[in-house]
């Protein structure tokens, strides 16, 4: 044919004055119909344009959709069969009728010919395919009329790529574009490494010597971190850097050939879709995030001034009501955390991903795992709560919480410790201590001192006035009691064998109880045996031949003495 199309214009005896016309394609068309050329195609087209009967003879719901691919590029997806022919029989057809036009250099150009029933597509005057309404992606918003534009433009470049192919010299110089992008992005990985071979030492220098410029604290301790795994950071760097510099090369030189060009296209589109999504989620967060930051420096703001109206309060500089300086603190804290608690609920719809499925499951989780340990954590800080706002005991307080005495040395939201006279730290959940009685020693010690009692029991032949000087005696020579309140004796009970007598003293310090208590205990014992009084409780089966009592005469023995005269 020697690149004369079509064969038979070639000797048409009605040659124009002009003669015939060169086309792009290298191609020699006739400009005037002939009757010789024009019947062949009008009989191919009436082979493939029968009836619209029978382009729905077929059932579209039985076939799969088929793909038109020609250079790599899918051209078309056919739907619905054609006569006896399925949407795959259709497709490998089109496919064939391209190669073969491609191999013949017929190139083009690209016709749209309506015909009853659909459009017919047509390269160089030759049908490659019929687009029938059925090929319409319906449930993707497509009209028919996009389909049809969409496979023209789609043709035209894959027929323009495929007479790329065949031209040495474009393919020569796609070859020295690649040649010349792989030797540029070598020397940037180079470059890329020995920079970060140099800067790498330096930046560790640099932060080990912030690290020792830096005072000891949780700033340092960073630093050493920073220090110590800058080397890997460093390197992670440069190979992401790498990565991504490899993959815009090789996106670069599939683009320059005609056959890896579609690869090339969908890995650019990709990159950049992908780019595109995180600048369009970066300026999208954007508003959210304000809105964050808003909320958290509205938080931070209400929750100083609450710091530093309780701070008053605690100092007695500040008189809330319902406040008073013990429940300060506790109170300040509860509201704090309730103020941060509303800004992170308030705050959360608004962060990014936070409507997203892995934001919420790990709420979920999270709402689960508080859910299960939540009843003991609760019971333990209401139990805080009760004590706190009990107002039974406070930091220093010296108490007895159960067989526990000693110190309060803490009093936190879910347990309180006590430092005992062992210089034993016990702490005891707030539970434990809220559901038993308190004793606190300190409370109202600190005008008239703690009342301390020492319980004694002396016979019946012991004339109790004498007992009860005794007792005062020796509470006076105890260190570490106060002579006012002055020390009394209590006859608590007439038992069956001897009377039970409670001495009551004041000390000054609580936490000296146990102490003064034993050096009162050695000093009763001092004194009863100083003046003949034995310290026992006899128990007998048989009355004893003499009373046991006490005459007047000896009522008033020493220590004791009688009332004055009225």
């Amino acid at each position: 044919m020697a690149g004369f199309y079509p064969p038979p214009c070639a000797g048409c005896p009605m040659r124009p004055p002009g003669g015939w016309r060169r086309t792009r394609f290298r191609t020699y068309t006739c400009p005037e119909p002939h009757a010789d050329t024009m019947i062949p195609r009008l009989l191919a087209l009436c082979v493939l344009l029968l009836s619209p009967a029978a382009w729905a003879a077929g059932d579209p719901a039985g076939t799969a959709p088929a793909p038109v691919v020609f250079q790599q590029r899918t051209i078309a997806e056919l739907r619905v069969p054609l006569l006896a022919y399925s949407p795959s029989e259709r497709a490998r057809s089109a496919e064939q009728r391209l190669r073969t036009l491609a191999g013949e250099g017929r190139y083009g150009p690209v016709e749209l010919v309506p015909r009853e029933g659909g459009v017919a597509v047509l390269v160089g005057g030759s049908p490659v395919l019929m687009l029938l309404p059925g090929d319409t992606d319906s449930l993707g918003g497509e009209t028919h009329e996009q389909l049809v534009h969409g496979v023209r433009g789609r043709l035209e470049q894959a027929l323009g790529e495929a007479a790329e192919a065949r031209e040495p010299a474009r393919l020569l110089r796609a070859a020295a574009w690649a040649l010349g992008a792989t030797l540029a992005a070598l020397a940037a990985l180079l470059a890329g490494a020995r920079i970060s071979a140099r800067l790498g030492p330096r930046l560790i220098r640099r932060v080990r010597g912030l690290d020792r410029a830096t005072p000891a604290g949780a700033g340092r301790l960073g630093l050493r971190h920073l220090a110590r795994h800058l080397p890997a950071l460093g390197r992670g760097a440069t190979w992401l850097a790498g990565a991504g510099l490899v993959y815009v090369w090789l996106v670069f030189v599939l683009l320059q050939f005609p056959v890896t060009r579609p690869l090339g296209e969908t890995l650019g589109r990709y990159l950049t879709n992908s780019l595109a999504d995180l600048g369009l989620g970066m300026l999208h967060a954007i508003p959210g995030l304000l809105t964050v930051v808003v909320v958290l420096l509205a938080a931070r703001f209400l929750s100083g001034l609450v710091n530093r109206l309780f701070d008053e309060v605690d100092a007695g500089r500040l008189r809330v009501p319902l406040v008073d300086p013990e429940t300060a603190l506790p109170t300040r804290r509860i509201l704090v955390v309730i103020l941060w608690l509303a800004a992170v609920v308030v705050a959360y719809p608004y962060l990014p991903g936070g409507q997203s499925e892995a934001f919420k499951a790990l709420s979920v989780f999270v709402g689960v795992v508080v859910s299960l340990g939540s009843s003991g954590i609760v019971s333990q800080a209401m139990g805080g709560l009760l004590v706190v706002y009990a107002r039974a005991m406070k930091v220093g307080d010296f108490v007895l919480i159960g067989q526990t005495e000693g110190t309060v040395v803490e009093t936190g939201l879910m347990a309180t410790r006590i430092l005992t006279r062992l210089n034993e730290v016990v702490t005891l959940p707030n539970a434990l201590v809220a559901a038993g009685p308190i004793v606190n020693y300190s409370r109202e010690a600190n005008a008239l001192g703690l009342r301390v009692p020492a319980k004694v029991t002396i016979g019946y032949d012991t004339p109790w006035r004498q007992v009860h000087a005794m007792l005062v005696e020796a509470a006076r020579q105890t260190r570490g009691i106060r002579a006012e309140p002055a020390p009394f004796v209590w006859q608590k009970s007439l038992m069956d064998f001897y009377v039970e007598y409670q001495l009551n003293v004041h000390i000054e310090d609580p936490a000296m109880r146990n102490e003064v208590l034993s050096d009162l205990h050695a000093a009763i014992q001092d004194v009863f045996n100083r003046h003949g009084v034995q310290i026992m409780s006899p128990n007998y089966f048989e009355d004893p031949r003499e009373p046991k009592l006490v005459p007047p005469e000896r009522w008033y023995e020493a220590p004791a003495k009688p009332p004055p005269p009225p």
